[in-house]
This record gives structure tokens, sequence and C-alpha cells, in this order.
């Protein structure tokens, strides 16, 4: 599944717009006859969503939209409403939603219910600093595991994640990635309950699609991790820990020892070496039972990053969003747990390219709550 289409050739382009197809337009894929479309905006710079734009019942011509980031909606009677973000930025782009619907009891089985809250982070990018009202929504209790994604491979045909396919890794890629299926027909290997990692950001849309969520925004990840009490660390509202201390809490790299790596050991060997169980380490879980909110692998949001815009005259720079990279939230097994004399906490974040993958990076999924 793309996240982003390619562009059209010039001479498609011209065709289309000869016809009236200059506009991106959404397609809805289903057997189904009464599957609903709405339409939410994201602002980018803000982070504020529109309320749903009803559109009901999608033609074989799609629907024409404007560039920007949006939430899909698609609902159909008597299943779970399923939440659809894309990234339109090209003329002629075509964006064509598969809804795979089931209840919501099933969806939101290992998840966790977030209450609404009113949040402020400070120092995310250039974005101005200012409240946050945020919606109760579901968050998954832990991290994707390689056995969550390696079902999602095998359920649709998906090639695997990108960090993990390239050339030099094809040994360990298939060690991790393409055991033989089991009895029941579910894939089966011994790294299932390490965290997936190595994804794109693309990929992991991709994913929580399929599994009826979506990725959190930067602000419902930073209200699950650090709560109404914007706690410093997952686990205690402590404003201060012995740096030895956290290390029976979060799986950090320790800023007094050398990295242990050897120097001809592989990254995949390093991380599964050094990554933990997602499951692990339930002494640092948030107050709601999170696992792992600060180590193990950082975590992918929905939110792109803010910049500032070229100047112009009259108006100098204004925050601007850049499409291309999105925030990753949290700390990871490599992070050491003493940055810059300080002991690392949530206040953390980081960007990342939309399709790039790095292996200290994976993510967990989120749901609304405020429709079915």
């Amino acid at each position: 599944m793309l996240l982003v289409a390619d562009r059209l050739s010039p001479q498609e382009e011209n065709a289309r717009t000869a016809q009236g197809y200059l506009s991106p337009r959404v397609f809805v894929q289903s057997d189904r006859a009464n599957v609903r479309l709405s339409i939410q905006s994201i602002d980018p710079v803000s982070g504020v969503i529109s309320m749903p734009e009803m559109h009901g019942a999608v033609s074989h011509e799609g629907i024409p939209i404007g560039r920007g980031l949006y939430r899909f909606l698609l609902s159909c009677p008597g299943e779970a409403t399923l939440e659809f973000t894309r990234l339109v930025l090209h003329r002629g782009q075509e964006l064509r939603l598969t809804p795979r619907f089931r209840s919501v009891e099933e969806i939101v089985g290992n998840m966790q219910l977030i209450s609404a809250a009113s949040v402020t982070l400070e120092g995310l990018d250039e974005r101005p600093v200012q409240p946050m009202q945020i919606d109760g929504f579901w968050i998954d209790s832990c991290e994707v595991s390689i056995g969550d994604f390696r079902r999602f491979m095998a359920d649709t045909g998906h090639p695997g994640p990108q960090q993990w396919r390239v050339p030099s890794l094809a040994e360990p890629f298939r060690e991790v990635f393409m055991r033989l299926e089991g009895a029941d027909g579910v894939p089966e290997g011994p790294f299932d309950d390490l965290p997936i990692s190595g994804v794109s950001w693309a990929e992991a849309v991709a994913y929580a699609e399929w599994a009826g969520k979506r990725l959190p925004t930067v602000f419902e990840w930073d209200l699950a991790a650090r709560g109404i009490e914007r706690r410093a660390y997952p686990w205690t509202t402590a404003k201060s820990l012995a740096p030895g201390s956290v290390f029976s809490f979060a799986n950090l790299a320790d800023a007094t020892k050398p990295r242990s790596s050897p120097g001809n050991e592989s990254p995949t060997s390093y991380f599964l070496r050094r990554v933990r169980p997602v499951l692990d380490l339930p002494q640092g879980r948030t107050p709601q039972g999170l696992y792992n909110m600060l180590g193990n692998v950082k975590e992918l949001t929905e939110t792109p990053r803010v910049g500032w815009s070229i100047a112009k005259p009259g108006v100098g720079r204004l925050p601007a969003p850049d499409f291309s990279t999105f925030h990753i939230r949290g700390a990871s097994f490599e992070t050491p747990h003493i940055v810059q004399n300080q002991l690392v906490t949530l206040s953390m974040s980081d960007g990342k390219l939309v399709n790039s993958a790095n292996l200290a990076v994976g993510f967990r999924c989120a749901r609304s709550t405020n429709h079915r």
C-alpha cells in the first residue's frame, strides 16, 4: 500500500486536466454497498483536526480534495469506523482506500483508554506553544511486535520492513521474518515478542490501517506517556531519579560504558541482542498500563514536523510544515541514559524522514473514541 502516489506523467496529467481530474481524488474499494466516507483535515502547524465532513457513498468517479494532511473515515452499519491517514501533495494524485471492517471490540482488545485532556508541549519544533485540547483515544498497551507485523505480511503480501530488506541483511531478514507458518496458519518465529523496527512512516501507517487503527498524534503520544501530571518518566511523578535506577524501568544504553557491540557485529544482530520484548519491564508501565514509553525503541507519530517558511516581504518567516519529516517520540536501546549531564526524560523529540527507516525506531497504534 503506497502512502503517496507517484507523480503522473505530463501526458497523463494533461489528459486528466482535460477530463476535469486535475484535483487529487479519493476512491473507496469495497465489495460492500453501504460504505460511507467522511473527511477530516489536519492543520499541520497547529495540529487541530477539523470536524468530519460527511460525503456518504463514493461514486466510481471519486471525490476531489485539496492538498494537505487528512484523515478519511469509512463507516459501515454494525462495524467499527476505520481511520485512514493520507498525505496529499500532488496534482492528479489518486488515493484508494480499502477498508477491512470488524468490530470495535476486536480492534481495541489490547489497547488502553486515555481520557480527554488539555496539554501544552514546549520545545516541539517551531510550532507555537499553546494548549492543545486532546479528545479521548485508545492507544496500544505496547509497541507493535515483530509477530504482529509478520501476521500483517502474511495477510497482505507486504514484503517486510524497509530497513530489513537491504541486500546486506538478506540472511537476518529470512531468519526473523520468513519462518514457516505454524499449524494454525499464523507465522511463528523466535523473535516475535520483540518490537518491530526498521519500518518507514508509510509502512507503519499501512500496518495500523490493516489493524483498524492509525498512528497517534505527537500530542496524543505525549499525553499517554506523561499524563496530565506531565511526568518526566512514565512510571513515577518524581522530578528526578538516581541515574542508575532507570535501568530497572527502561531499556536505555548505559552512558558510562562503551557501546557493547563488537566492531564486526551486524546492526541486526546488535538490535536483536539489545532490544527487549514489548511486554518486558512491567515496573516501567504508566499508570494506565502502557509498556516501554521510554526506551526499547523510539516511536513514530502521525504529526509532521514544523520549520520556517521562506521569508516574504512584509510578512517575514512563518511556521510551515515539513511533510518529509514526522515526529518520533521516546527513546531507544541506543539512547544514552544521560544526555548533556542530565538523565533522559520523556520530553525528548526527534524527526524521521517519511520514506526512511531505522532499526531503533518502531511504533504503536492509536484509535479515536469519538466515533464507533
